[in-house]
């Protein structure tokens, strides 16, 4: 290898003592930079690490987190709703459903057949 490759390498970086490129400051207290001295403090540093890797919200600018979780918010707390607020009619029509497969009847008639059934004995 040439001196003239090895002076080009060292100057764009390649060289592995050479500071490294990222310019920003680490501020104390920069969760996303290292973690921080408490238990607790790290458990919540890992957690969040976890899901902005999982989710790929690592690369994502700040109003661009905020947009997104903002939409996730939205949608789970709409999921919550409808289930605390439909699921329950639904699952008492699938039962009365369930009962007229199984027994043929009404769920009224039924229970009332089954009520003069019990009685009898």
């Amino acid at each position: 290898m040439n001196t003239s490759a090895l002076s080009t390498r060292k100057n764009t970086g390649w060289v592995s003592n050479d500071k490294p490129l990222r310019t920003n400051v680490v501020r104390r207290g920069d969760l996303a930079n290292r973690a921080p001295d408490g238990a607790i403090e790290r458990w919540i540093w890992a957690k969040r690490l976890r899901f902005e890797s999982t989710f790929a919200m690592s690369m994502l600018e700040p109003w661009e987190k905020v947009l997104g979780l903002s939409v996730l918010i939205l949608l789970w707390s709409l999921l919550i709703f409808s289930g605390y607020y439909y699921l329950p009619p639904h699952i008492r029509f699938v039962l009365r459903r369930a009962k007229y497969y199984l027994l043929g009847e009404d769920a009224t008639g039924s229970a009332f057949i089954v009520g003069q059934a019990v009685g009898e004995l």
